[in-house]
């Protein structure tokens, strides 16, 4: 019997288009708009054998991708798979098939046997998962290769994992395996096409094979991600190493690289890798960079009175500006949008940058990376800048006192410096630099603006509708509306939320403040002498215009008695 009629009912997501039933997979491809007829000339002399390969490989298809048009070419099921299948299932197919292909069996009934497939073009595996049913009807469901346990898996130990990491030629072999290089492609792409931040890849110890890929979407770490075969792990791992250019020998200690990716959309991607032992073998980090970035300072998507704030700090001829908030709170982008607005307005001033690492990169702007192996540290780096007689200084992050004080220096000379600092508040900068050793009547000379920023998840604009705002949380915050706009859950959002946008309380530094600054001045006095409203506030202010939720602001900024808002 045809394979074509061994499948049951389409999804809703994996229709076939009867017009493309039986063609070749390249035909399907291409008519999906997934590769161009000259894409797959270039794959098929690269690797004549095997194209598709090749174009994962080079970032250009997914396994979701190819796993549909497999599923289009013999009219079948495709999709992926929430969650790892049952193990107990797995007895419905005798050992030397599952040895011999990844496979995974969904679903046992007395009619009917689901088997999900990665490939169902061989005859050999048809004919032998037909016979595996016996005599029921057998329904199959193309998904992507990463999606099915390797055929080794089941008899793995831990002494088998620690013993292939042992060996350095072994790793490079299992970072350069063919399901390897599809799995890790297919774990980046689906980053990228969720728009995570960041991916966590680890044993987490938790269901199915207690390895997985984790992705940071909208700041939400989400649980379950993709399952990893465990033996798998440390292939993939070893897979970042050397795409990042990385000792590939060295897991005992921390290691961090960068990776340039090319995907079939523009613009290309910078992944930050960061890989470390623990407890349980080793696990890495991507994060997820857009060479392009936000560009304009209404994009950020600030409220306006911020907005028009950092347009006049923007505007300065010299002194410092500070922007303030923990690790992933968006300063980074932060200072990029500065400064590409400064070099906007003025082309003839000269800009340089001390950025660990270089992040986005900035037409027009001498960027320069930190890379302390080489000696080339923050103070370092400050220093020769300095001797190039520029305009504005971006530095990335104040964190010690050398730093900051050549950063303070360079202020007090005539240069508009731009730079991070790891506080909860804006007041809080003030101290915290004198507390770093900065004398407290220098910092009151040279210190112009400081913001301090958090994201917020942004309510779906599609499934957004109108909510009462709990009276309880009225009566605690009496600045909040009766309603605020909520998402109900949609295909266009994840849980009501699409993206995110900041909130910041924007902290100039008027003559009454810089003369009240004193070695003893604290947080709070500095807070009760502004007039900007505090990260509550602002925060309140975006759910007035309907762009966010009462839980986010009050996640990310916590109301206090005495007036302030603090982490």
């Amino acid at each position: 019997m045809p394979v074509a009629q061994e499948r049951a009912t389409q999804e809703p997501g994996g229709t076939s288009r009867p017009a493309l039933f039986g063609a070749p997979v390249r035909d399907i491809l291409i008519a999906r708009a997934y590769v161009t007829p000259d894409e797959w000339e270039a794959a098929s002399r690269q690797q004549p054998d095997d194209p598709v390969t090749a174009l994962v490989g080079r970032g250009r298809l997914t396994l979701l991708q190819v796993a549909e048009a497999r599923a289009v070419r013999w009219g079948l099921e495709w999709r992926r798979l929430d969650s790892p299948p049952d193990p107990a299932l797995a007895r419905e197919v005798p050992d030397e098939i599952r040895a011999r292909w990844p496979l995974a069996v969904l679903a046992s009934a007395p009619e009917e046997l689901a088997v999900a497939v990665a490939d169902p073009e061989p005859v050999q595996l048809r004919d032998a998962l037909r016979e595996a049913a016996r005599g029921r009807r057998l329904r199959l469901v193309v998904v992507p290769a990463s999606d099915l346990p390797t055929a080794e898996e089941g008899g793995e130990t831990e002494e088998t994992v620690h013993e292939v990491e042992a060996d350095p030629a072994r790793m490079r072999a299992l970072g350069q395996d063919t399901f390897i290089v599809r799995l890790t492609t297919d774990i980046i792409e689906r980053a990228i096409a969720l728009g995570a931040s960041d991916v966590h890849v680890a044993r987490f110890d938790e269901g199915g094979t207690g390895c997985e890929a984790r992705f940071r979407v909208d700041g939400q770490l989400q649980a379950p991600g993709v399952p990893i075969p465990r033996r798998a792990l440390a292939g993939v791992v070893s897979r970042l190493l050397l795409l990042a250019g990385l000792d590939i020998s060295q897991h005992r200690l921390p290691q961090s690289g960068k990776i340039p990716w090319p995907t079939a959309q523009r613009p290309r991607y910078d992944l930050r890798i960061e890989t470390s032992p623990d407890a349980r073998g080793e696990h890495a980090v991507v994060r997820v960079f857009t060479q392009a970035g936000i560009q304009t300072l209404e994009a950020l998507g600030f409220t306006p009175d911020i907005a028009r704030g950092l347009d006049q700090v923007s505007r300065l001829p010299h002194g410092l500006v500070l922007v303030c908030g923990r690790t992933g709170c968006g300063k980074s982008t932060t200072l990029a949008v500065l400064v590409r607005r400064i070099h906007a307005l003025f082309p003839g001033k000269a800009i340089y940058t001390v950025e660990d690492p270089v992040e986005q990169a900035i037409p027009g702007v001498v960027q320069v990376p930190v890379d302390v192996r080489a000696g080339r540290t923050f103070p370092v780096l400050l220093r020769s800048a300095l001797r190039k007689n520029p305009d504005v200084i971006m530095v990335g992050e104040i964190r010690d006192l050398e730093t900051a004080q050549i950063a303070v220096q360079a202020a007090l000379t005539g240069h508009l410096v731009l730079g991070t600092l790891h506080t909860n508040t804006a007041a809080a900068a003030i101290p915290r630099l004198i507390n770093l050793g900065v004398p407290h009547y220098y910092v009151a000379d040279v210190l112009r603006a400081a913001l301090s920023q958090r994201l917020v998840r942004a309510t779906c604009r599609a499934c957004g509708q109108p909510s009462p705002v709990p009276e309880a949380l009225r009566k605690a915050l009496p600045d909040l509306p009766e309603t605020e706009r909520v998402g109900r859950g949609c295909p266009a959002c994840y849980q009501g939320y699409v993206g995110r946008l900041p909130i910041g309380e924007l902290l100039v530094v008027s003559d009454e403040i810089s003369s009240r600054i004193t070695a003893q001045v604290t947080a709070l006095d500095i807070q009760r002498m502004s007039t900007f409203p505090t990260l509550l506030g602002n925060g309140i202010e975006q759910v007035k215009a309907g762009r966010t939720t009462t839980s986010e602001v009050l996640r990310e900024a916590l109301w206090t008695n005495g007036g302030g808002a603090a982490d």
